[in-house]
């Protein structure tokens, strides 16, 4: 083992580590330099100890000794080795490498979300992605800075909703559902129409009803777009007995999961794939969730199929949280258009499973007849939205040719079937 660790202390020179820690290939700062030395000294002062320390006691010929050394010897390389591997992901460049390694806020890890205190998580204010294609600006809405006081003559459109809103499956934020929107009434005339996008993966209508009324109003908008679908049957599919008002079946405050001791080790976490800590859901889920729940059968933890709790937990809430939504709208002179939440069952995932399309289909319903009842304008947008594979990430998130459909259609609507923008 000794000369195992010693090897890996002259394999470890700056060129080595220029390939993993550097973006250019090259160890140009100082700090970067110090870390290279310090973990190749590291390196070598503990396999020349190891080696010295088995040789001492082969020479004492004491076998309790021996053994006990050895173990010592075992945890002292563990240590080591954990030490090493915080060094080297902790200052990578790799943002895949933190990623598979590390947990929100540890060694400085940029992260487009952060904890908030009505939100549990909202977009990272002035966050920037690591390729440069995605930004966030002060309101940590994704998209460049908005103008405040907003400019006259401008009309001003914020579309709320959650990823499909946020448009996830594209890298940049110029190619979101919001820009390329913006660029349809462009080409339509409408050189005044600026739209923000003020979506965020994971949010359903509980989040967007708080995004409304703490940070949307602020930007002042003339209109908005509400764009809301699967993350509100997520909230539906929990026990009966914990489908509540306030999402508390769905939602927990921002808090670290639970997990196993084992994966506290960043070794463990670089060595099996595996991150309790990698994934925003593991922060906000409650215990009775059962998010994008393939199985059709009897889940002892929910009491009953997922057909059956879908059946039982109405969208009440959704359909109040839209009722509020387009209260605070009218409140403050603002336009508002309902849609229908449009998805694809072509795919492998959740939502090609019979209880979600229920669910989907449900929502849906009731969204028409709830813009019927208000008076709101409200787009039927699901069953226009072609079902080409080619324009779908999976079977709800858009690419960027399927989204310029998307935003043509909803352009289309908003100028034909509207005052908007009259």
């Amino acid at each position: 083992m000794g000369l195992l660790f010693f090897g890996i202390g002259v394999w470890f020179n700056s060129q080595v580590a220029a390939e993993l820690l550097s973006p250019d290939g090259v160890v140009a700062s100082t700090k970067l330099s110090a870390v290279v030395v310090g973990i190749r000294i590291l390196l070598l002062a503990f396999g020349l100890f190891v080696f010295i320390s088995k040789g001492l006691a082969r020479l004492l010929k004491i076998r309790g000794r021996e053994l006990f050394i050895s173990f010592l010897i075992f945890l002292a390389g563990l240590l080591v080795l954990e030490i090493v591997t915080a060094l080297v992901v902790c200052n990578s460049s790799s943002a895949k490498l933190k990623r598979r390694v590390l947990g929100f806020g540890q060694c400085n890890l940029a992260s487009s979300a952060t904890p908030h205190h009505y939100l549990n998580a909202r977009g990272t204010p002035n966050w920037t992605s690591d390729n440069g294609r995605n930004t966030h600006n002060a309101q940590g809405f994704r998209g460049p800075d908005i103008e405040r006081p907003k400019p006259d003559g401008v009309y001003r459109v914020v579309t709320i909703g959650g990823s499909t809103t946020y448009s996830s499956a594209v890298a940049s934020w110029t190619d979101d559902f919001a820009r390329q929107l913006q660029r349809e009434f462009t080409q339509k005339g409408h050189d005044n129409v600026e739209v923000v996008n003020a979506g965020y993966p994971g949010w359903n209508s509980w989040e967007s009803l708080i995004n409304l009324e703490f940070n949307i109003l602020d930007i002042e908008p003339d209109a908005i777009i509400i764009y809301h679908g699967t993350n509100d049957v997520h909230a539906r599919l929990v026990p009966a007995s914990a489908y509540k008002s306030d999402n508390s079946g769905r939602r927990k405050a921002w808090s670290e999961p639970e997990y196993p001791s084992l994966y506290r080790s960043k070794l463990v976490r670089l060595l099996t794939g595996i991150n309790p800590l990698g994934g925003l859901g593991a922060y906000l889920a409650a215990p009775t969730a059962h998010v994008g729940l393939k199985d059709s059968g009897y889940v002892e933890s929910l009491g009953g199929t997922a057909m059956e709790i879908l059946q039982d937990n109405k969208p009440i809430y959704f359909e109040r949280n839209l009722r509020n939504m387009v209260a605070i709208a009218r409140a403050h002179d603002m336009d508002v258009l309902l849609s229908t939440w449009a998805y694809n069952t072509q795919f492998d995932d959740y939502a090609a499973t019979e209880h979600y399309q229920y669910g989907y289909d449900e929502q849906n319903d009731m969204i028409l007849g709830l813009g019927e009842e208000l008076g709101v304008p409200t787009f039927d947008f699901e069953p226009l939205m072609p079902d080409d594979k080619e324009l779908w990430e999976d079977g709800r998130h858009l690419k960027k040719d399927g989204i310029g459909i998307k935003a043509k259609l909803f352009a289309e609507y908003i100028s034909e079937k509207t005052t908007f923008l009259r």
